[in-house]
């Protein structure tokens, strides 16, 4: 009984201890509530564990796609630099026929320009040698005219 007087004594000791302590001390009150409590946190970081764990599954997820995204498109660039490169291979092969083409005719050109003007200097020169030839030999120009002198 006596042992049931000194718990019941020190209880209620420990009670007026508490109630009667400064702010510091409630600290400690509170931490002892707060080891009550436990439970009921240890639930709400498991909450936040579980919704971290899935907004870190979410961005894994994202950051696939995401990976997955960039591979295809880099896969897509090396595609179109190959086309590029037989686009500028074809475009050379076509801008080097079409200088051989315009050196062709050029040329064509020249050539036919010279043989006209060697015709033409033919010509001339046939005219110029009948002409001297003429002279020489005292001829009229008009063989009609000569006729009509003689009657």
């Amino acid at each position: 009984m006596k042992r049931k007087r000194a718990s019941w004594m020190a209880l209620l000791s420990l009670c007026c201890w508490l109630s009667w302590t400064s702010s510091a001390q409630a600290n400690w009150l509170d931490r002892i509530k707060d080891i009550y409590n436990t439970p009921e946190k240890v639930d709400q970081v498991l909450k936040e564990y579980e919704a971290t764990k899935e907004q870190l599954e979410a961005q894994r997820l994202r950051m696939e796609e995401a990976e997955s995204r960039q591979q295809e498109l880099v896969r897509r660039n090396e595609e179109l630099l190959r086309q590029n490169a037989l686009l500028q291979q074809q475009m050379e092969a076509l801008k080097r026929s079409q200088d051989e083409r315009a050196a062709r005719t050029r040329q064509g050109v020249w050539t036919v320009m010279t043989a006209a003007l060697l015709a033409l200097g033919y010509m001339l020169s046939v005219r110029i040698w009948r002409y001297v030839v003429w002279r020489r030999q005292g001829r009229p120009v008009n063989p009609d005219e000569e006729a009509g002198h003689e009657n």
